[in-house]
């Protein structure tokens, strides 16, 4: 290694099938260490990982990466060195997408105990800050929720709120929601509903403008759990949702339990129903709609609103309804 008589090409050729292995204090030259990093030749620690890093200017070169991979599993089952290396080793190793993704993983297990805050992770591709989250190594900081909101997709930002969700859940109002978000969060197993509720409650109408799965979520959510939301917000909801069947849950019961909504409140509400539901606001004496996802109720309860005069059921053709003349 140290001998000047053989070329670099000798010097490669004759070293590639050496099997012992040297400590980089063992060479002098920046240029015989990066030769013996490179064919694998330095004696797997971390404490050499660390030097070399040092040595190229606290970076984490492509050759250094070469070298992790190819000794990862050495490298996890060893000591680590000591805590300010350790940290310096992490801010370095947990920000470069320099390693494979795949050796990324496997020495992140030796990191796992650390919390990561004030650390600008924005240019880490986004697998990698899944995994960091998975680990539960990112903080709930407003640090880190600003960097993840600010540079990451809604997939990376639920995780994150999830994989903390008992920081979340004490800081609904300060997050920057997103139709995207709000969707993920909502469909969700990590919250209950009323964690979930919290969160519509966040929300404005533009959100819901041309987004049929926020609303379909939020729609199911008002099935299970009563919100209470303004009239127009809901209007919205209803609006965009694409879910009969919880509509007409829904539009139910919200004629039913308030007794203010006026003729033509009700009308919008059912506006929002497709055919031939939506035909409850139109003009005529009679007119059949079908008997599914339990229209009888809402009939039931329009009837009880003198919304409509009566209904019949009519044997394989639906409910006859009759609306109010006046």
């Amino acid at each position: 290694m140290k001998t000047d008589t053989l070329s670099e090409e000798e010097k490669i050729k004759y070293l590639s099938g050496q099997k012992r292995t040297i400590s980089q204090a063992q060479l002098t030259e920046e240029k015989d260490k990066t030769l013996a990093i490179q064919l694998y030749l330095i004696t797997p620690s971390w404490e050499e990982v660390f030097d070399y890093m040092m040595l190229m200017g606290n970076t984490v070169t492509n050759d250094l990466s070469s070298y992790i991979s190819h000794y990862k599993e050495e490298l996890v089952k060893l000591g680590m060195v000591e805590e300010d290396k350790e940290r310096e080793l992490l801010t370095k190793l947990i920000r470069t997408n320099v390693l494979s993704l795949d050796t990324y993983q496997y020495i992140l297990q030796k990191f796992t105990r650390w919390g990561i805050a004030g650390t600008d992770l924005s240019e880490l591709e986004p697998k990698r800050m899944a995994l960091l989250i998975s680990y539960n190594m990112i903080r709930y900081t407003a640090g880190n929720t600003k960097m993840l909101q600010t540079s990451f997709d809604e997939d990376i930002q639920s995780k994150y709120f999830l994989q903390n969700k008992e920081e979340f859940v004490k800081d609904y109002t300060s997050i920057e929601y997103s139709a995207g978000l709000a969707t993920k969060l909502l469909s969700s197993k990590e919250l209950n509903d009323s964690e979930k509720s919290e969160i519509v409650k966040q929300l404005t109408i533009d959100f819901f403008e041309g987004s049929q799965e926020l609303a379909n979520e939020t729609l199911a959510l008002l099935t299970r759990k009563e919100i209470e939301l303004d009239f127009d917000l809901n209007l919205a909801i209803l609006k965009n949702a694409t879910d009969v069947k919880n509509k007409i849950t829904t539009i139910s019961y919200d004629i039913a339990k308030n007794e203010n909504l006026t003729q033509e409140d009700i009308s919008k509400l059912l506006n929002t129903l497709p055919e031939p539901y939506s035909f409850l606001t139109g003009e005529g004496n009679d007119f059949l709609v079908a008997n599914k996802y339990g229209i009888e109720s809402l009939l039931k309860i329009l009837k009880e609103r003198h919304y409509i005069s009566s209904y019949k059921e009519e044997k394989e053709k639906g409910f006859k309804v009759t609306k109010i003349q006046e």
